[in-house]
């Protein structure tokens, strides 16, 4: 195997790796919000599984209640059912996690990107910096 195949089977795993890690941290937040897993364990549940659009969420409505499915049939080969209530504490968990990733990226561009105040623009020639 010459080496170029070697790095695009080496890349191939670790996005592989990486996507799969994505959705166990999916599937374990939507475990902590209150959606239980029920595995695909005869053919009609397999074909019902791969009838739906892979880690995606659906909402049915069923005896007037809104369920939440999460269809996982790479990992777990199950479905992840859920309430309106483990949906929304779900989202809510999303919205705080990427609250916090941002606040992250936010306090490491402030800390990678402080310049001396005042900045000495004239070294960079006239009309700088550019708005």
């Amino acid at each position: 195997m010459s080496l170029r195949h070697l790095a695009a089977a080496a890349a191939i795993t670790f996005s592989l790796g990486a996507c799969t890690q994505a959705v166990v941290n999916t599937e374990n937040a939507l475990s902590n919000a209150g959606f239980r897993a029920q595995a695909a364990d005869t053919p009609q549940r397999k074909a019902a599984l791969t009838s739906l659009q892979p880690h995606k969420f659906s909402m049915q409505i069923r005896n007037g209640k809104s369920i939440w499915v999460y269809a996982d049939p790479t990992i777990c080969h199950c479905l992840y059912l859920g309430d309106q209530i483990a949906y929304d504490t779900y989202m809510v968990a999303m919205q705080q996690k990427q609250q916090r990733e941002y606040a992250e990226i936010v306090r490491e561009a402030n800390a990678n990107n402080a310049m001396p105040y005042p900045f000495q623009w004239e070294h960079w020639g006239p009309g700088t910096p550019y708005y």
